[in-house]
């Protein structure tokens, strides 16, 4: 069976690369024209997934142009999951740290939604086995032209801009169109410290007009083994073919010269005289373009780049303007764009004023303006008509956009809040706007279950990461989950808990039982709602300790089935639940590592026990039972497919391994009393590791149903009062 799988490995990727011929230098060829669903199955599994799990990396119509339209495309989609490799071939050890060989890829790519992490979202690299990413490939927008895109290229320490992690090292400088086909090469040294290069377009290796190589260097410790395709939010939607992956530049780039085709058209423009406009234009076609504009039919002196700008309209600049675009195969004409002037002396006019807001400390506010008139036209914010300049403060907030129609202010304080006015100066007069103040509010203290409603009802992720919010609590983990200069712990007051994430936090290693005030945003990791205490960003992000020794919430009973109801296991997430008489499907000893493990109810429905040994000495070297009465922690959630609605990977987090409970239940003794029509059970203190209910009867032998659940009996005589039906009524109290 080994032998047939194999040879029919060889006959696919022969059939791959039939087009080229049999090259050494190359891999493998791939269309990438499956058929219509998920990449692995169509393609037999020359596509695999690494990461995602969730099956929605797919193949889809082409949405392009009708001359494209054959055949299908494989999609990377902001909105999905699975993140997709393809071995090379021969698969092996060879291309590791100072192999002296060099990768090469290179593809078509047509962007049909615009990326909308501006700073750049990795969708393409080299990898090895699955630890490694090299040759980051980044699509943005910032920089380019509006309604445009960039092709960036890390060579593998920076990651996503959104992340904080830099984004692309490098830019190629070319505005590129929606819906139009480029060719994307990249290259990848395997020198000790590797090196990315990415061409738009090229016509050969040493065309630098369309490249640009990392600045980022990071060691290469692994071989390289695969090439990969990664969706993550806001890298746009694209669409990619003819994919092909060697150790040759000539023999991956498999396009020919061809006269160059228009994707966007410059749009006309309409403004006062004193004004800037600018006109763009963006074409495909491989090699260097070359550009000239023209106004009424006659071309302009020194507006040869993809943009012609004029900084200051006058009435000589008004005409119809096209772009002539060549290449060594051809040329041809964009579309036409008017340029319209107004030449009538007119002083500012606000179409749109700021509007009063009020804020939060530590969030951004911005405030928008619209301003036409005869120009140029000059800008300045005040602040209680104090003038604003861009940069740091000396409160510690951060003001961008002084001088211009927009402003925004981050990191707000108190001393931010005020009235703000633009005033504007043009070539006709000067004109101010409306008032606009901001009030600016300290965090609010709220209870955590308020927090939980802040989270968008399919998904469960936080929907408001700019607002500070104050929770109080007690700290219910016994051990730091995380390591480094970050702590993690779960925190419940009254109503609900959730994690609480600090950075820079190396300082604060709350016990259980702490009586904790802390001050952060909302976030969502691995699908857990947690509020970040940025102590790194932040000058309003706090915490205060205020008492060790504090009695636990008491923990919900709950049920393995709980999933099948998410609204509920969502509400309690981050919260001390209990499970009783459990089956542990493996009773091997804990490591020092983090572990997952598996137990089932007496029904032998499954759940998940995390014990986070990485980091709790505790519960290291322990021996798990085969049975427990009662188990304790706090309900957690470790899914990374945080585009799906939540249906799977709860846990029980354990940190403490005396939270396992082999010991029978203590009995319970009662007394009843009663008066008028309410009946008052009393009872003996028990052991606080175990959950109770009591049931109730209309005859003494039964059946008796559950009147109050989830009750924890702690170390002090409890009490429950129920009110009377009418008739005889039996009760009993029992665990759980």
């Amino acid at each position: 069976m080994a032998m047939k799988k194999y040879l029919f490995t060889i006959t696919t990727i022969l059939g791959c690369l039939a087009p080229f011929g049999l090259r050494a230098q190359i891999f493998w060829y791939d269309a990438l024209n499956y058929n219509l669903g998920n990449i692995t199955n169509g393609s037999g599994l020359l596509w695999l997934t690494h990461s995602g799990g969730v099956g929605d990396s797919l193949e889809v119509n082409y949405a392009g142009s009708a001359a494209a339209a054959a055949g299908h495309r494989y999609e990377v989609n902001q909105s999905r999951q699975d993140d997709i490799h393809r071995w090379f071939f021969p698969n092996t050890n060879g291309f590791a740290a100072g192999a002296g060989v060099s990768l090469y890829a290179s593809f078509t790519i047509s962007m049909t939604n615009l990326p909308g992490n501006a700073g750049g979202t990795y969708f393409a690299h080299f990898m090895d086995g699955g630890t490694s990413f090299r040759c980051r490939i980044f699509a943005l927008t910032a920089g380019a032209h509006p309604g445009t895109w960039r092709v960036g290229v890390a060579g593998g320490a920076n990651g996503d801009f959104s992340a904080g992690t830099g984004g692309p090292s490098a830019v190629v400088p070319i505005d590129l169109a929606l819906s139009t086909d480029y060719r994307v090469v990249m290259k990848m040294t395997t020198a000790a410290i590797p090196q990315g290069t990415v061409w738009i377009n090229p016509a050969s290796e040493s065309d630098a007009a369309n490249s640009a190589s990392s600045t980022d260097v990071i060691s290469l410790t692994n071989a390289m083994t695969a090439f990969a395709f990664r969706q993550s939010s806001g890298e746009g939607v694209m669409e990619l073919s003819n994919l092909a992956v060697g150790t040759n530049f000539n023999d991956v780039v498999t396009n020919t010269a061809a006269i160059p085709v228009v994707g966007l058209d410059p749009a006309s423009v309409t403004n006062y005289s004193g004004n800037p406009a600018s006109l763009e234009v963006a074409a495909s076609g491989m090699g260097v373009l070359t550009y000239q504009w023209y106004q009424n039919g006659s071309p302009i002196s020194g507006a040869t780049s993809q943009t012609y700008s004029i900084a200051s309209l006058s009435g000589t600049d008004e005409g119809s303007y096209y772009c002539a675009i060549t290449n060594s195969a051809g040329g041809t004409n964009s579309g036409s764009a008017y340029v319209s002037v107004n030449t009538t002396p007119t002083p500012p006019t606000f179409i749109t004023q700021p509007q009063s807001r009020t804020n939060s400390y530590g969030s951004t506010a911005t405030f928008t303006t619209s301003v036409y008139g005869t120009g140029p036209l000059t800008y300045q914010w005040t602040l209680n008509s104090n003038p604003l300049a861009d940069g740091t403060t000396g409160t510690g907030s951060t003001i961008a956009g002084a001088s211009t129609a927009n402003l925004t202010v981050s990191k707000i304080g108190p001393s931010d809040a005020g009235t703000y006015v633009l005033s504007v100066t043009g070539g006709a007069g000067n004109n101010t706007s409306s008032n606009a103040v901001m009030t600016v509010i300290p965090p609010p203290l709220v209870n955590i279950s308020f927090l939980r409603t802040l989270q968008d009802p399919v998904n469960y992720l936080a929907t408001d990461g700019n607002t500070l919010y104050k929770v109080h609590g007690i700290i219910t983990t016994f051990t730091n989950l995380t390591s480094g200069n970050t702590s993690s712990s779960y925190i419940q007051d009254s109503t609900a808990g959730l994690n609480l994430f600090v950075t820079f936090g190396s300082w604060f290693r709350p016990a259980r039982g702490d009586e904790v005030t802390a001050t952060g945003f909302l976030s969502s990791f691995n699908s857990t709602l947690e509020l970040v205490v940025d102590m790194t960003n932040n000058v309003y992000a706090g915490l205060t300790n205020h008492s060790s020794g504090n009695v636990l919430p008491a923990p919900r009973v709950i049920s393995p089935l709980i999933t099948n109801d998410i609204a509920t296991t969502e509400a309690l997430e981050g919260s001390v639940v209990m499970l009783t008489n459990v089956f542990f499907t493996n009773t091997a000893t804990i490591g020092s590592a983090n572990t997952r493990v598996s137990l089932t109810n007496a029904a032998g429905v499954p759940f998940i026990i995390f014990f986070p040994a990485g980091q709790d000495q505790d519960l290291r070297t322990k021996v798990l039972p085969r049975f427990a009465w009662t188990l304790q922690g706090a309900l957690t959630q470790n899914n990374p497919n945080t585009a799906q609605p939540r249906n799977a990977l709860y846990d029980i987090t354990v940190t403490r391994f005396s939270d396992i409970v082999t010991n029978a239940p203590t009995a319970v003794a009662v007394t009843e009393t009663r008066s008028a029509d309410t009946t008052t059970l009393n009872w003996t203190a028990v052991p606080r590791n175990y959950s109770y209910s009591v049931l109730a009867s209309s005859t003494v032998t039964g059946p008796y149903t559950p009147i109050a659940t989830g009750l924890t009996f702690t170390n002090t005589a409890g009490t429950y009062t129920d009110v009377d039906s009418g008739g005889p009524k039996f009760y009993r109290v029992a665990s759980p």
